[in-house]
């Protein structure tokens, strides 16, 4: 099985130059093992992330250097997976992308000017070289094993727990860059697990929550809205968290 609701995030945004040298994933991940239970705030880097209500398990750990403009090697980034099982079932999860090292600029994400999903927001930021983005959108959920780094945790971890999941979830995903940092936080809910059915059409561009056919589907559009107004809340959560140190 393979990850897409993941992979669009392996791509890098653009650095101009790195400071620092290489992390190993035992550096980064040494107080993180898989199945740690986590709650309240997650630490990695030089942020904290905000955590949902709920005890969350490390499912997924990956360390990989970002890729510059021209190819070569960048800052070194870190990639953590938290999963929140119910009943065997993933109820939520949050993906987290983080920089371990400082990279000189970085590019605004490309989702913050996609126009086919449910929502995007850009927001202005008082730094030079800064920006930061909120989207809502929906993701066809697969996990393959063979996938590196913090995919392939994750994949085990669902399979030696026997975690069944559903063909969609949505998603709440921040992008966030003070430079010289960056984070990249995407929450994501199982509406299966809150009585909404499946989507009949498991491809993406004819879901039923796609932004051009959820209105047809009352039960979908509302959930949809419930979850962008968490995200407008949660935000300067992400915010705040951001500089832990400070």
């Amino acid at each position: 099985m393979r990850f897409t609701g993941w992979g669009r995030l392996l791509w890098v945004p653009l650095m101009a130059v790195a400071l620092g040298g290489w992390v190993s994933k035992e550096e980064a991940f040494k107080d993180l093992p898989i199945g740690k239970k986590v709650s309240g705030q997650f630490a990695i880097g030089d942020v904290q992330v905000p955590l949902p209500d709920g005890q969350w398990v490390v499912a997924g750990r990956g360390v990989y250097a970002a890729e510059r403009s021209g190819g070569s090697a960048g800052p070194t980034m870190a990639q953590v997976a938290l999963f929140d099982v119910q009943n065997g079932t993933l109820r939520r999860q949050i993906w987290i992308r983080v920089s371990l090292e400082q990279g000189s600029r970085w590019v605004k994400s490309k989702e913050c000017d996609r126009k086919n999903i449910f929502h995007v927001q850009s927001e202005e930021l008082p730094q030079v070289y800064s920006y930061f983005c909120w989207t809502v959108n929906h993701y066809r959920m697969h996990f393959d094993p063979k996938t590196a780094g913090a995919v392939s945790e994750a994949s085990k971890y669902m399979q030696d727990n026997s975690i069944k999941f559903p063909d969609t979830m949505l998603a709440a995903t921040f992008y966030m860059s003070v430079d010289p940092m960056y984070l990249e936080a995407r929450y994501y809910f199982n509406p299966e697990t809150e009585g909404i059915s499946p989507s009949k059409n498991p491809a993406w561009d004819g879901n039923d929550w796609h932004v051009s056919r959820i209105h047809q589907f009352p039960d979908k559009l509302l959930y949809a809205e419930k979850t962008k107004a968490w995200a407008a809340d949660w935000r300067e959560k992400v915010k705040k968290g951001f500089h832990k140190k400070l």
